[in-house]
């Protein structure tokens, strides 16, 4: 119905409330369907668009658990990264720690092994003089090879090592040096020994030559003794 607000087109005034002419009502009942029609779509596409907007809110809500997933999995990702270059460094500085140890090392070995060649130089040289030494002893007290007694090679090997030891060197090197000979040597060398074979290298040669043998002379009383005196003589590179 027309209210007073509303002109009515036909009659040309203004209607008066809830006064309507023919026409007027007519054109008020077919726009009323029309309302109602226009009212029945859009309270379907009302509906749609809340079916819609729903399904987009669910939509909505599962993104933001995607991009909350995302951005767990990408802080995770972010943590085990740093802890890997964390690794890596710390792996690095123990790389480079091991080179230099290695190089410290290395340079440790070869002066090692420059001063085991010059010590071994060394002792190659004194062996050479003392062979040459101990040979021009030897040829000195041996008697003429007409005379001659036989040598003992374990007493030269004997003499030769002492003379090392005189010269200086360690046991140990004139036991490598001597070779064959050394398991025959006790350790240290007694001088004593050097003296049972000097004096067994003069009974020897004085039986050789014809002479009569003599027995040992005690040092101590200068008398002859029936059994040869161990000479008990300190060894100056005793350990």
């Amino acid at each position: 119905a027309c209210c007073s607000s509303l002109v009515c087109l036909h009659a040309g005034r203004r209607a008066m409330l809830y006064a309507t002419c023919f026409w007027c009502s007519r054109q008020l009942s077919g726009s009323a369907v029309e309302r109602s029609d226009a009212n029945d779509e859009t309270r379907q596409s009302l509906a749609r668009e809340q079916r819609s907007s729903a399904l987009l809110r669910e939509q909505v809500k599962e993104l933001q658990q995607q991009l909350q997933k995302t951005n767990k999995q990408l802080r995770e990702s972010t943590a085990q990264l740093a802890a890997s270059h964390k690794r890596r460094h710390a792996f690095e500085e123990a790389i480079r720690a091991a080179r230099a140890i290695v190089a410290r090392s290395t340079a440790a070995m070869r002066a090692e092994l420059s001063a085991m060649r010059k010590a071994c130089d060394a002792a190659v040289g004194a062996l050479v003089v003392a062979v040459q030494e101990a040979k021009t002893s030897l040829a000195a007290t041996v008697p003429p090879k007409s005379n001659r007694a036989p040598v003992d090679a374990a007493d030269v090997a004997r003499a030769i090592f002492d003379r090392m030891l005189a010269k200086g060197l360690t046991e140990r090197h004139a036991r490598m040096l001597i070779g064959g000979f050394a398991a025959d040597i006790p350790s240290p060398m007694p001088k004593a020994a050097i003296v049972r074979g000097q004096r067994r290298a003069e009974r020897q040669s004085r039986q050789a030559n014809g002479h009569e043998q003599h027995r040992p002379v005690d040092l101590r009383s200068g008398e002859e003794s029936d059994e040869e005196e161990e000479v008990h003589v300190p060894h100056r590179f005793h350990r």
